[in-house]
């Protein structure tokens, strides 16, 4: 069955999600690949620490040993927050293969398949790179406005953090669409959001869970992070395995079809 048939058809007939049987199988997954994917977080926080580094210094004129004496206002100015807003959608949009090489990890581990530091950077290429830049430039802009719309516009700057995760949640599937079925990126864009709202409710709760699970590495001076972030990626992916698993393998001829963007 080609993607979009199958697709089609789980648009008609649903989906069921058990948010116990996904996070068993998550845990399955994350034993597996924790470590390897903790690797691929510190070396991306390593180029995401250098790129802020240059982004206060350069762009804004700012060096971090003159932090103290800064006026912390500016941190909530409508231009402060306009510019760090282009700064993340660059880099979200520069870093965002990488987050679909953690997808593909979860994959390869659940396949059977031998685990390799090297898939983490394997998106960086045709034909999905510009797919994945897309899609991530696209839901950045949205989770932007938004954010700006409630810290500048209606003065409610927590709700920020629930559009986050709501838009997080809409947007779940997004990249492994591209990456598996090989659909382009509006397309996974809307399929993604007709998708989770079959059954909103229940990921909305397993993409809550998880994300409070990652972040309780924090707790752990921080270092924890790496041990408890892979569960995120191992909780995407089953979502995903569940309601679109399978016949994952497109043809070439698929493939020709579906990559342009």
């Amino acid at each position: 069955m080609q993607s979009k048939e199958k697709i089609e058809k789980v648009l008609r007939e649903g989906y069921n999600l058990d948010i116990g049987d996904i996070f068993n199988k998550s845990f399955e997954i994350y034993k597996k690949t924790w470590g390897i994917i903790a690797g691929g977080i510190l070396i991306v926080g390593i180029i995401a620490i250098i790129l802020v580094f240059i982004f206060f210094s350069i762009f804004l004129g700012i060096s971090f040993s003159s932090l103290d004496s800064f006026d912390p206002l500016t941190f909530q100015s409508a231009p402060f927050f306009l510019s760090s807003l282009s700064f993340s959608i660059i880099i979200s949009a520069l870093l965002s293969p990488v987050t679909a090489g953690f997808i593909k990890i979860c994959k390869d581990a659940k396949d059977q398949k031998e685990l390799s530091l090297g898939t983490i950077f394997e998106y960086y290429k045709a034909p999905y790179f510009g797919n994945i830049i897309i899609a991530s430039i696209l839901v950045a802009i949205i989770s932007g406005l938004l954010s700006y719309l409630f810290q500048f516009v209606l003065f409610i700057p927590l709700m920020n953090y629930l559009v986050s995760l709501l838009l997080s949640t809409i947007t779940i599937l997004m990249l492994p669409l591209i990456i598996f079925k090989n659909l382009n990126a509006l397309q996974a864009f809307d399929f993604s959001i007709k998708l989770v709202s079959k059954n909103f409710f229940i990921v909305f709760v397993l993409i809550l869970l998880a994300t409070i699970l990652a972040f309780l590495g924090l707790l752990a001076c921080l270092v924890g992070i790496f041990f408890t972030m892979p569960i995120l990626y191992a909780v995407q992916f089953c979502i995903y395995d569940e309601v679109l698993g399978d016949d994952d393998e497109v043809s070439e001829i698929d493939m020709i079809g579906n990559t342009e963007y």
